[in-house]
């Protein structure tokens, strides 16, 4: 199983600004195409926050992702997507409303009945039983007890990585002890890669900023519970730079 992992998006960034849109709509188009053509990918998992406003998502902003995300499941219809809600997909933090989303509106659950590669983690978990693989919308760390339950459900069926939007260095002993010590935990949400033991903020795909133009950005391929961080811009015959970190293979994968 080979798992691309792509941080927070942040479509409709700048106030919608569509320049920025169609610098985002490039990036995919060109990089994250060519990786899936070229990168044998199994899985495509979206971090959360794929979109920036929670409150007022410009029409072409939405109809150009949804767009987006239809070409991608119709394309590779062998690849799987699963699309992780972060706190931006969400009009307001507390619970009550947490029907009120971005992916209900630009999306609709019918969008994802069609299409039997798509999952949206909007309400609740996604486990795979086939890999051991668990995926949780933001509510479902937010909120600790939601947490601690949703392990505990899992837990003996054993879990081999979890994804989140979460920062994971707010995880505190009362979270971490839930879990195995095998377990790979994989966090969309902060901005900048933080690596600590089995917990790995990726970083999102993108400088949103000035501040961040400097800063490297990656995309990370998941190979067997092997982690692979992949430059598009490489050529294709190019594996890029392995690193040793903690037990797992990281292959630099820069995004430009």
């Amino acid at each position: 199983m080979r798992q691309l992992l792509i941080g927070d998006c942040h479509f409709g960034r700048h106030s919608n600004s569509v320049v920025w849109l169609e610098n985002m709509l490039g990036f995919f188009n060109t990089q994250i195409i060519d990786i899936l053509d070229n990168k044998q990918i199994d899985r495509v998992v979206f971090l959360g926050d794929l979109f920036e406003s929670r409150y007022s998502t410009q029409t072409q902003v939405g109809c150009e992702v949804k767009n987006l995300i239809r070409k991608l499941i119709t394309t590779y219809t062998n690849i799987d997507f699963i699309i992780i809600a972060g706190n931006h997909d969400f009009y307001d933090p507390k619970e009550e409303f947490h029907s009120y989303n971005i992916y209900d509106e630009i999306f609709g659950p019918e969008f994802v009945e069609y299409y039997d590669n798509l999952k949206i983690c909007v309400y609740g978990e996604y486990y795979d039983p086939f890999t051991k693989d668990l995926f949780l919308p933001w509510y479902s760390t937010d909120n600790f007890n939601t947490f601690q339950e949703t392990i505990f459900k899992y837990k003996t069926a054993s879990i081999n990585n979890i994804f989140v939007h979460s920062d994971l260095v707010a995880w505190d002993a009362s979270y971490r002890t839930l879990l195995d010590d095998n377990t790979q935990v994989w966090a969309g949400h902060i901005h900048y890669p933080v690596e600590d033991g089995n917990y790995h903020i990726i970083g999102a795909a993108f400088a949103f900023d000035f501040s961040d133009v400097n800063s490297p950005r990656y995309v990370y391929i998941l190979d067997n519970n092997k982690c692979v961080v992949v430059d598009p811009s490489a050529d294709n015959d190019n594996l890029g730079n392995y690193i040793e970190r903690n037990g797992l293979v990281l292959e630099a994968i820069l995004l430009t």
